[in-house]
C-alpha cells in the first residue's frame, strides 16, 4: 500500500493493516489442507462404471501418461489401475545448471465382485483414456430336483 493511501485512511487505515496482516497469514495456513486436497483430486483419475446384462465396463481417465506408465491387475474381486509418470528435464549453459525431477503416480482400486469372467478381460487406452471390459460369467442354472420324503 502506497503512503498516500495510508496517509488518507488515517489512523484506521494503521488498524486495518495491522489486523490483516495476522488473519492473512492464517488464512494461507487455513488453505494449505484445501490446496493439498485439490493436487490430491487432480493426481486421482476419474472413473466411470456402466454395467449391462452381459458385462462390465470400466474407463479411467489418465491423460499424460503413456500406457507404459499404466497398469492393471485384478485380486479377489478388486480391479486395481496403478500408474507412475517421471520427468526429468536437464538445462546446462555456460553461466548456469539446472535440472528438475518431478514424480507422481496414483493407484486405483474398485471392488467389482466375484461374478465377472476376468481372464477374458481387455483393456485399451487411446487419447488418455483406459477402457476395461470384462465379461460377466454366465449365469449357473440351477435345475430343479425333487427330493422323495421317506
Amino acid at each position: 500500500m502506497n503512503s498516500s493511501r495510508k496517509q488518507k485512511r488515517g489512523d484506521l487505515g494503521v488498524i486495518s493493516d495491522f489486523l490483516e496482516r495476522p488473519l492473512g497469514s492464517v488464512m494461507n495456513i487455513l488453505e494449505r489442507p484445501i490446496d493439498t486436497f485439490r493436487d490430491f483430486l487432480k493426481e486421482s483419475p476419474l472413473v466411470d462404471i456402466a454395467e449391462t446384462e452381459k458385462e462390465v465396463n470400466v474407463r479411467v481417465e489418465v491423460p499424460g501418461l503413456s500406457q507404459d506408465e499404466l497398469s492393471v491387475s485384478y485380486s479377489e474381486g478388486v480391479l486395481t489401475v496403478s500408474g507412475e509418470k517421471k520427468e526429468e528435464k536437464e538445462r546446462k549453459t555456460e553461466e548456469e545448471a539446472f535440472q528438475e525431477c518431478r514424480f507422481s503416480s496414483f493407484k486405483k482400486e474398485i471392488s467389482l465382485g466375484e461374478n465377472l469372467n476376468w481372464e477374458n478381460s481387455k483393456a485399451s487406452y487411446s487419447n488418455g483414456v483406459l477402457k476395461i471390459l470384462i465379461p460377466k460369467k454366465e449365469a449357473q442354472t440351477s435345475k430343479s430336483v425333487k427330493i422323495n420324503i421317506e
